[in-house]
């Protein structure tokens, strides 16, 4: 008994302590509660990206939140991205348009087209953010010189239909627009 007691104890302050240099997130798919999974802080970025998107896949949002968060204060821009993404949509966290937003826009800062052209889709719309047409147009160009076609569509959408963002038509930027997408 004396034995089996001494055990649970090093199994619980082995699984719960936090070992120095290391980031603790909860274990993929919760196998055991409390367990913690340890990463090193030399661990590579993009093996807690695939973490992330394993833990997401089999619909542990909180999981994939915590590694996304790990990366994402790494610097990873695909890693913020991914965490603005469950921001905007509430998966894993409350949902917070300023919180996507603020990571949206350090993965846009980097040169993320899809954040790049969220944030300007948050500025057209006014969405966790002060509504700002220009500022929408200037992010959605970013986005298009980085290859998106969404952005495109955006800038398109916005000369071509003044309801939708309020500018005045500009067919013939429409038009330029709309034959980009073609490519």
């Amino acid at each position: 008994m004396k034995k089996s007691y001494i055990l649970a104890l090093l199994t619980f302050l082995v699984l719960t302590l936090n070992v120095e240099g290391a980031e603790s997130t909860a274990c993929p798919g919760n196998a055991w509660p409390g367990a913690m999974l340890y990463l090193s802080q030399d661990e590579d970025v993009n093996s807690i990206i695939e973490k992330a998107q394993e833990a997401y896949n089999k619909g542990n949002h909180k999981e994939a939140v915590r590694l996304y968060r790990i990366a994402a204060e790494r610097g990873n821009s695909l890693a913020q991205y991914r965490l603005g993404t469950r921001y905007f949509l509430g998966e894993g966290v409350n949902k917070s348009n300023e919180e996507a937003f603020k990571w949206w826009k350090r993965a846009a800062e980097q040169g993320n087209p899809d954040a790049q052209n969220n944030i300007g889709r948050m500025y057209a719309e006014g969405t966790g953010v002060k509504k700002d047409r220009q500022k929408a147009l200037e992010w959605w160009q970013k986005a298009a010189d980085n290859g998106s076609g969404h952005a495109k569509h955006n800038i398109e959408m916005f000369y071509k239909y003044d309801e939708i963002y309020g500018s005045e038509n500009d067919f013939g930027i429409a038009v330029e627009y709309d034959s980009l997408n073609d490519e």
